[in-house]
Parts: structure tokens; sequence; C-alpha cells
């Protein structure tokens, strides 16, 4: 038996590169999806978003961020050509998590040669609880 939990952002945020280089993970007001794992639990994520990048812009990426099962993010990068936009399905994962509650949020990433910008839209997020039989 899964439950199926979905959060969208559809208009756009803007992530500032005011210096070269890569800009850190950041939030961008989400989406985020919470949920209660139970022991034994499965969770399947996916994710899907799309970007309009300015110029001097290498790479728009985002991630699934969990504070407890993977801090350090998992997801996809969208390579764009200067000025160019592009969209990314973030694949499916699935995992066995530590059981209790745990939210899983989107951030982003921008990384480029000059100092530009990178708008995030219609950001996606879909977080499906797996639960044994009996949970």
């Amino acid at each position: 038996m899964g439950c199926s939990n979905y959060a969208e952002v559809l208009t756009a945020s803007t992530l500032d590169n005011n210096a070269q280089g890569t800009t850190a993970w950041t939030a961008l007001s989400g989406p985020s999806v919470t949920v209660n794992v139970p022991a034994s639990g499965l969770v399947r994520l996916s994710f899907y978003f799309e970007t309009e990048a300015g110029a001097g812009v290498d790479a728009a990426s985002a991630e699934v961020f969990e504070a407890t099962d993977f801090p350090d993010g998992w997801g996809n990068t969208v390579t764009t050509v200067d000025g160019d936009s592009g969209s990314a399905f973030g694949g499916s994962f699935e995992y066995y998590p530590t059981p209790g509650e745990r939210t899983y949020e989107l951030e982003y990433q921008e990384s480029g040669t000059n100092t530009s910008s990178v708008e995030f839209y219609n950001r996606r997020l879909w977080v499906e609880v797996v639960a044994p039989p009996g949970a």
C-alpha cells in the first residue's frame, strides 16, 4: 500500500551568481514534502524542473535533500548554453530510509563563467511511501 505526496512551485525563482564559479545549494522556496515513514517502509522520489539561464551559465542543477538520509543531495544537472533554457526529469529513486518523519526538499545550484543568474520554474517533487503489509 502506498501513499503519494506531491508539491509544486510553478512560479519562477531566481538564483543569482554574484561571483564567477558555483553557487551554494539553495532552497528557493522548495517545493518540499514531509512524510512519516514506518519501519521497513520504502520511499520513492521523483522530481522535475525547468530553467532559463543567463549569459555565461554553464549548468543549472537541482537535487533532493533530506537531512538524515542524504544531506549531500541526490539529483540531476541540466547543462545549459549561454541564455538557453532547459528542463530535466530528475529520474526516480527508491530507498529504505531511516523510519520517522522525513522532509524532502529540492535545492538548486548554478555554475558559470560570468556573474549571471538562472530562473528555476515549474518545479515538482513526488514522494511515495510504500509501507510493508500490516504497517
